[in-house]
């Protein structure tokens, strides 16, 4: 293992390397549990407040989420792949209509969940 110093801190370049290929040969990836979580969510909490359905949706987010924990020192990402790019449909969807995620969608859920998002997200201007 060859390592180089730089004051206190070793860096251990062969795990440097490999953190670098993978990154650079993984290609990226759209997490969309996020999203199918929220459909589940803001449907079954109709006629609710926005801040309860809001507080709803977080408390299901972290309780159901899965997360990536690899060996990266900055353990974890939001999204549940290594290079996912985590959906947040309370930001912003334009990217997701500029991106054809719906089209890109691999699963069934996903080409329902996606569609949800950009409807109740862009039409609906429903506060989130």
């Amino acid at each position: 293992m060859t390592t180089n110093s730089t004051g206190r801190v070793k860096a251990d370049d062969a795990r440097i390397d490999r953190l670098k290929a993978r990154h650079m040969n993984t290609p990226q990836e759209i997490d969309n549990e996020g999203i199918r979580i929220m459909a589940e969510v803001y449907e079954g909490t109709a006629g609710y407040q926005q801040i309860i359905r809001r507080a709803t949706f977080f408390a299901e987010l972290i309780e159901r989420k899965k997360l990536c924990v690899d060996e990266n020192l900055i353990v974890g990402s939001m999204a549940s792949t290594v290079q996912g790019v985590h959906t947040d449909p309370g930001w912003n969807v334009q990217w997701m209509k500029e991106e054809k995620t719906v089209e890109k969608s691999k699963t069934p859920e996903d080409k329902a969940s996606n569609p949800w998002a950009l409807e109740y997200l862009i039409v609906g201007d429903h506060g989130v």
